[in-house]
């Protein structure tokens, strides 16, 4: 059941917290492979599909999913699993909390969700709302405990000169304004950093674009949902542009004096193609500053040209000269991962749609060098049969309480539209 608490002033550190469920995760894994289970199977049609899914879970451990379609509609859903409550139970409850229209309130939702102290859930839509060019919605859940009936607000609907283009999860800031990308749109259509702040009413708050994408050495096309820094600084990577057009990791900084100035944006890396990959992926950071995240194997027009690889960004000693990347592993062949999460040991897990025993995905798990050594260790943890178990898992994970895996994959399951998931280590030697 999720807490009720007076309105309030939001806190960054929650928001991270119920968009990415980081509980403590498991020090090590046996020698087996890890057991999966299946939580849910897609129905396909109005049950909606795990391809193009995305979700996210609060501190109890309930899931909540986003359906880019499905529905009455066919224009996407929003329903929550919760685990067991009984002892011995293994069956998770769906609830379905909202359905979109596809008209004013918003249609084909995406993203991951972001979550306030009182329990309601942000995102954004690529159809729907004034221009049919997408919108920024709040879900509320009912305020008396046992109620079905979530409330959908329109917080703000793109004009058509975003071009209905795809649109990132959100992230709040301590503030409680929210942050996200657009992939186009902007002065150059090639994308934008945009900041919300609430406005006088429950609704239509109000846009600022932070920056515009050129599309040139700047970047361009972005397209996860940026990150935080402490000092207040967004990072995030664009699918083009850079100095060789493969894309960029960059970073976007306050004006000294906040809602005075401009942003000033500046470039990080630019992805080189092959080897490195090409820029798209979410970034993480790591407890001394340092970014990871995943290189696409194919170029902003969808040709696979590499390997999708994991990366890491060093920040340079010196503050100014370039920050320094680092491929740890090209585990994935010409298919993404799904985006990278830290356990509490500095292990990294990911998923890639293909791959692994019967080439249907793996859920892998990469262990830092030890002492003196360089290389990053690759374990698969589970292979995907896809059959009823799932295949190609491709919307990342989440950490569950007891330190089991998330995740959702696009095909297999009992209807072949998919499945959710959970992987649950072995016993530690």
């Amino acid at each position: 059941m999720l807490l009720r608490f007076r309105p309030s002033r939001l806190h960054a550190a929650f928001a991270l917290l119920a968009s990415a469920a980081i509980f403590a995760a498991p020090a090590c894994f046996g020698p087996a492979q890890a057991a999966e289970t299946v939580l849910y199977s897609f129905a396909g049609g109005a049950d909606g599909r795990g391809a193009n899914s995305s979700f996210g879970s609060d501190t109890q451990g309930t899931l909540y999913v986003i359906t880019k379609d499905g529905g009455s509609y066919g224009q996407g859903t929003i329903f929550k699993l919760t685990p067991p409550v009984m002892s011995g139970q293994t069956k998770w409850t769906k609830s379905l909390l909202y359905t979109f229209q596809g008209k004013l309130d918003g249609g084909s939702p995406g993203g991951i969700p972001a979550f306030d102290t009182n329990g309601a859930i942000y995102g954004t839509t690529t159809a729907g709302g004034s221009s049919n060019a997408g919108v920024v919605y709040k879900l509320t859940p009912p305020w008396v405990s046992g109620q079905s009936g979530w409330t959908e607000n329109v917080l703000y609907s793109f004009p058509i000169s975003f071009n209905g283009s795809n649109k990132s999860g959100l992230i709040f800031d301590t503030q409680g304004a929210l942050y996200g990308v657009t992939s186009a749109g902007g002065t150059s259509n090639a994308g934008t950093v945009y900041k919300l702040t609430p406005g006088s009413g429950a609704s239509q708050w109000n846009n600022t674009v932070l920056y515009s994408f050129k599309g040139l050495a700047d970047g361009g096309h972005p397209g996860a949902r940026p990150i935080f820094d402490t000092q207040g600084a967004l990072y995030g990577t664009t699918r083009s542009g850079g100095n060789l057009h493969y894309g960029a990791v960059f970073k976007l900084t306050p004006p000294p004096t906040p809602g005075t100035g401009q942003w000033t944006e500046a470039v990080l890396y630019s992805f080189k193609g092959g080897a490195d990959g090409f820029g798209n992926g979410r970034l993480i950071f790591d407890p001394q500053g340092a970014l990871y995240g995943e290189g696409s194997p194919t170029d902003f027009s969808g040709t696979t040209v590499g390997n999708a690889t994991v990366f890491k960004l060093a920040p340079p000693p010196s503050g100014t000269a370039p920050w320094v990347e680092t491929v740890l592993s090209s585990p994935g062949g010409p298919a993404g991962f799904g985006g990278l999460i830290f356990d509490t040991q500095g292990d990294l897990y990911s998923t890639m749609p293909l791959g692994g025993s019967s080439n249907a995905g793996a859920v892998f798990r990469l262990t830092p060098p030890a002492a003196g050594k360089t290389q990053w260790t690759i374990s698969v943890l589970y292979s995907f049969q896809g059959q009823s178990d799932g295949a190609m898992p491709a919307a990342g994970l989440i950490f569950g309480p007891g330190g089991v895996l998330y995740g959702i994959a696009s095909g297999g399951g009992t209807s072949g539209n998919g499945t959710i998931f959970q992987v649950s280590r072995p016993s530690c030697p």
